[in-house]
């Protein structure tokens, strides 16, 4: 009983070192996070055709024309805007849970920087072979300008996040040859070829 308490209590301050640090630089963003410092410049382009999409998606339509763009033109941002990334899909569902759209998409750009700042700290200590310092990259990273930036420049974000868990993966599998770790870098591959429209035709 005591030992199954000790492994809970490591278990606990080992999330809790990732979260705190996390909710720290929410209390510090929280003016973007809230939308009292809105979004700009490819941040608001992206946001705008995530909503447009889904929200046709929400109402039975494949949307396959923007009518928005020179009098109307095909729709190809699907490609552009990582709207096919499994995390974008939380967009709609907090949409359908009451959340509007703009707090929807600024959680899914939170979840996002998370996922690849745990990434991150996964890569230090692959490349390392050391927690610590692997813990110190992912706290530099998180304070760094890469999460000021996705408020104006998400796509970093949507491209660094994919690549660090395909370098993640493919560093576990030339070690161990899993089958878990080739479908990793497999799925990371695929999500970075189709967040950035050079990837996507390449």
């Amino acid at each position: 009983m005591n030992l199954s308490k000790v492994h809970f209590s490591q278990a606990f301050w080992g999330v809790m070192k990732f979260i705190a640090p996390f909710c720290l630089w929410m209390f510090m963003f929280r003016d973007f996070l809230s939308g009292r410092i809105p979004l700009n410049m490819d941040s608001t382009t992206i946001y705008s055709v995530t909503k447009f999409y889904f929200n046709n998606i929400l109402n039975g339509v494949v949307p396959l024309w923007d009518p928005f763009v020179l009098m109307g033109t095909p729709f190809y941002a699907i490609t552009l805007c990582n709207l096919f990334n499994p995390v974008t899909q939380l967009v709609p569902l907090l949409k359908l849970l009451g959340v509007n759209y703009y707090h929807a998409f600024i959680t899914y750009m939170v979840v996002y920087y998370f996922t690849g700042a745990v990434g991150f700290y996964c890569l230090g200590k692959i490349l390392f072979k050391d927690r610590r310092a692997a813990y110190i990259g992912y706290l530099l990273l998180l304070f760094s300008g890469i999460g000021a930036s996705m408020f104006n420049q998400l796509t970093i974000v949507e491209l660094f996040v994919p690549a660090v868990w395909f370098f993640v993966f493919l560093l576990r599998f030339s070690a161990g040859y899993k089958v878990s770790d080739f479908l990793g870098f497999a799925f990371s591959g695929m999500i970075l070829a189709i967040s950035y429209i050079p990837f996507y035709f390449a």
